[in-house]
């Protein structure tokens, strides 16, 4: 109980602070309501009590992966090229993919998340860092000037084409 007339005296003295012009964490935690468009009377002088802060630090955390959903969302939709461009054609949301819970072994777990992101040595990442044009980034490894990219890898490439989980797994743990 001592802790929270202790968090009490602490929230007075800061509304203190921000009623006299002074910057404090009050007026960070009212521009933080404000910008997440949170009612402001949840955290008013008046009303608000030591033992309401669970509630309001729930709601905050509520609206910012509400924001954060509304956001990724957005720039997902941007994204059709550059390095997130495979991420984004394979992830419809900002959950943890449910196939990654059934893989117990960290390196495997690694080596798709790897190669989901982009950190691998295929043509189409390597190409970025000397700039080579998109369409440039060819397969060394076919006849038909394909671009090398994780798709091409996965199910055109006739040199990866026999056990391609596999094939991933070994192509990323070499990189």
């Amino acid at each position: 109980m001592i802790h929270l007339i202790c968090c009490h005296e602490g929230l007075k003295t800061t509304i203190s602070l921000h009623e006299n012009g002074i910057k404090s964490w009050y007026t960070d935690i009212l521009s933080i309501l404000e910008t997440l468009k949170l009612d402001i009377a949840l955290f008013s002088t008046n009303s608000f009590a030591p033992t309401s802060l669970p509630i309001l630090v729930r709601k905050i955390k509520l609206k910012l992966v509400e924001q954060f959903q509304d956001n990724w969302a957005k720039e997902k939709t941007k994204l059709t090229t550059g390095k997130l461009r495979t991420y984004f054609t394979f992830k419809y949301n900002s959950q943890l993919e449910h196939y990654l819970d059934g893989i117990d072994n960290f390196e495997t777990r690694s080596a798709i998340a790897k190669f989901r992101l982009s950190a691998h040595k295929l043509k189409i990442e390597t190409g970025r860092y000397n700039k080579t044009p998109v369409e440039s980034r060819l397969c060394e490894n076919c006849i038909n000037n394909s671009i090398e990219d994780e798709l091409h890898f996965l199910f055109n490439c006739p040199l990866y084409s026999q056990e391609s989980y596999f094939n991933v797994i070994c192509f990323i743990r070499m990189s």
